[in-house]
C-alpha cells in the first residue's frame, strides 16, 4: 500500500475515522476518494498494526489532513447529486428507509423484484429483511446531519459533533449475521464492497444497498 500513513494507526479508531469521512454527506460526491480509502483499508487491514488512536477531534483533524493531501489531487468531485435522500420501502409488514445511491436510481423497482424472487426462499428472505433493517438503522442515524454541511462540491472535514457521533455509534453498525453471510461472497459488481472488513468485522460505509449481492448469490 503506497499510502503507508494508514499503518501508523490503531485499526478500530482508524475504521471509525474513515467511516466518518466517507459517510459525511458532501464527501459522497468524491466517489474516487471514498472508493480508494475504503479499499485501501479493506485490502490492507491485516497490515495495519499501528498504535496511534484517533480518539479525539484533534487527532481526527490530523488524519483528515493526511487523507486530503494523499487522495484529493487524483480524485476530483464527480458530477452526481449528493446521496442524502432515501425512500421508504414496505416489506415484512413495516417500512424501511433505503438509499437512493449514485447510479442506483432504480433501487425502488429493484427492491420489488427482489421481493418477488425470494418469496419462496425462507433463508434468502431472512437475509433480505436483515439488509433492510440494517440500511434503515444506518440511514436513521445519519440523516439528522444531512443539512449540516457547508457547501456541495467541497471535500469537507466532518464537524466535531458528527465525528463523536460516529465514534460512539460505530459498534451499533456491526452485524454478525450479515458479516457471516457475505464473508466469502465475491460480487460480479466490483463497485460493491462487503458490509464489513475481512479481519475485524468493522463496518464499511458505502451509500448503496447490497441488493445485487443477494440476487447474485441466490
Amino acid at each position: 500500500m503506497k499510502l503507508s500513513f494508514l499503518h501508523n494507526y490503531e485499526v478500530t479508531t482508524l475504521a471509525k475515522a474513515i467511516y466518518s469521512i466517507t459517510s459525511w454527506f458532501p464527501n459522497r460526491q468524491f466517489l474516487g476518494i471514498v472508493d480508494k480509502l475504503n479499499r485501501d483499508f479493506i485490502d490492507n487491514e491485516d497490515k495495519i498494526l499501528g498504535t496511534i488512536k484517533i480518539d479525539s477531534y484533534t487527532e481526527f483533524l490530523n488524519f483528515y489532513n493526511q487523507v486530503l493531501e494523499s487522495y484529493l489531487p487524483e480524485n476530483p468531485p464527480e458530477p452526481f447529486p449528493i446521496d442524502k435522500g432515501n425512500v421508504k420501502f414496505y416489506s415484512n409488514e413495516e417500512f424501511h428507509k433505503i438509499f437512493i445511491g449514485n447510479s442506483s436510481e432504480d433501487i425502488y423497482e429493484v427492491s420489488f423484484i427482489i421481493e418477488s424472487l425470494i418469496h419462496d426462499h425462507e433463508s434468502l428472505k431472512e437475509i433480505w429483511y436483515e439488509i433492510l433493517r440494517y440500511e434503515n438503522l444506518v440511514i436513521s442515524n445519519l440523516e439528522q446531519f444531512k443539512n449540516s454541511f457547508i457547501q456541495e462540491g467541497n471535500f469537507e472535514c466532518p464537524p466535531k459533533d458528527y465525528f463523536y457521533f460516529i465514534f460512539n455509534k460505530f459498534d451499533e453498525f456491526r452485524n454478525d449475521k450479515l458479516d457471516e453471510y457475505f464473508k466469502e461472497f465475491k460480487s460480479v459488481n466490483v463497485e460493491l464492497y462487503k458490509f464489513f472488513s475481512p479481519v475485524n468485522k468493522l463496518p464499511i460505509f458505502l451509500p448503496m444497498m447490497k441488493e445485487c449481492d443477494v440476487i447474485l448469490k441466490s
